[in-house]
């Protein structure tokens, strides 16, 4: 049930030269390609080329097999993992143009599954971005569809390079015989993949050298802490730091009050790696309104400067910021910012990147509420007023405020489940 390409007037043949294929053509033979799971073959049993394909007349004489239209119907059936449907492989043969911006080499063996670049082996399989493109490539114009069309070519080769450098840097650290990676793959891990390059690229400004470097440190620091990273464990406990809800356009909403905080900012880190990882998760089920991106409140009242004075520390939370969670943030609320605040603040920032530097915003308790209750929804802004309430109301104690952590976060990570009374 492939559908043909969107009808165009095309001139009628005739002496003079071939007409120009329109700028967005290699996109649109791409996005056929991945939309095209199983092999769609003429009445001779030979594959059709992608130039065919976008033939209607030779489209119209065409013999499909069964293949999807959309993401949904695609993840259906693997769920269902429908039996007889064993052909699937993508058996398009596609031009330079479409094998450049990521799609399926050209030719091949007719018996070998042929994997998009950045895809996952598997039937039926299409990488995830290149299908959310193919869903999207047909109401898009020719001018935007180019665009994207250079953006995915670009992500690839960050992408191919990245799994180059990996490759050989854990032979080389197999070499130094370190125990944590004893046990470590040369292939990319599969969160690695064709929208996390282009995650990268952007964070480093359309610099791909900077960012395969820190593609490759983001994946380095995840291996040595997988089970933070992948299991959400952390060391310990040491503030009321918590997903409090989500902003009008998706955006997971991180909430701390600084005054909460019993313990140096080493104790902290493990703690604010995994609510991060957690809210990254919950906003990569709806990234096409959130991006995958996070929203942070930092309430700095009752802040102790002298649990912030580490300077190593500081250095290391920047630096997973710009790798690991390079463009994970969307925006930073430090609400109540003492001279001291603004002083460790300051320093910090010095260590992130000019966009990361550009999100902050220092505002006091009616400023953030005024602020919060336009990008808030209704339990979010709930949440974050009763929050910012109790941890300024002196007669409340710490298992109040403790309990209250609890009952306004929507995510077990980090603080467990909500205790039954």
């Amino acid at each position: 049930r492939l559908a043909p390409p969107s009808a165009e007037p095309r001139p009628p043949p005739g002496p003079g030269p071939a007409p120009r294929s329109p700028a967005w053509a290699p996109l649109r033979t791409m996005t056929m390609s991945w939309l095209a799971c199983c092999v769609a073959r003429g009445g001779d049993e030979d594959p059709m080329s992608a130039d065919k394909l976008l033939d209607e007349s030779a489209v119209a004489n065409a013999d499909f097999f069964d293949c999807y239209e959309s993401a949904l119907e695609l993840e259906e059936a693997r769920r269902n993992a429908e039996p007889g449907h064993l052909s699937c492989r993508p058996a398009l043969e596609l031009p330079a143009a479409a094998v450049a911006a990521g799609g399926a080499p050209s030719g091949g063996p007719r018996n070998e599954q042929v994997t998009p670049m950045g895809g996952r082996a598997g039937c039926c399989d299409v990488d995830d971005l290149a299908l959310s493109a193919a869903n999207a490539a047909a109401a898009l114009g020719a001018d935007c569809c180019e665009e994207l069309a250079n953006e995915l070519s670009v992500a690839a080769k960050v992408l191919e390079r990245t799994r180059e450098r990996w490759s050989r840097r854990v032979l080389d650290l197999r070499k130094e015989a370190l125990q944590e990676f004893k046990n470590m793959r040369e292939e990319l891990p599969s969160w690695a993949d064709l929208r996390q390059a282009q995650r990268m690229l952007k964070a480093n400004i359309g610099d791909v050298a900077k960012a395969v470097d820190v593609f490759l440190q983001a994946i380095e620091l995840r291996a040595m802490n997988t089970d933070m990273y992948d299991n959400l464990v952390c060391d310990t406990v040491c503030c009321d730091m918590r997903i409090i809800g989500r902003d009008v356009l998706d955006h997971p909403v991180v909430y701390m009050c600084a005054g909460s905080q019993n313990g140096p900012l080493r104790h902290l880190i493990s703690q604010f790696v995994v609510t991060f990882e957690a809210a990254c998760k919950l906003a990569a089920a709806s990234v096409d309104k959130s991006e995958g991106r996070v929203y942070f409140v930092f309430d700095m009242t009752g802040m102790r400067p002298h649990l912030f004075m580490d300077w190593a520390v500081m250095r290391e939370l920047a630096k997973t910021l710009g790798t690991v969670f390079a463009e994970r943030i969307f925006r930073i609320v430090v609400v109540d910012f003492s001279r001291a605040a603004q002083a460790i603040a300051w320093t910090v920032k010095q260590l992130m990147t000019e966009v990361t530097r550009n999100k902050f915003a220092f505002v006091g308790e009616a400023k953030a509420l005024e602020m919060c209750s336009r990008d808030f929804d209704g339990a979010a802004i709930d949440n974050l007023r009763s929050s910012l309430k109790i941890n300024r109301d002196a007669s409340s104690t710490t298992v109040d405020r403790e309990m209250h952590a609890r009952r306004t976060a929507i995510h077990t990570v980090p603080l467990g489940p909500m205790p039954v009374e």
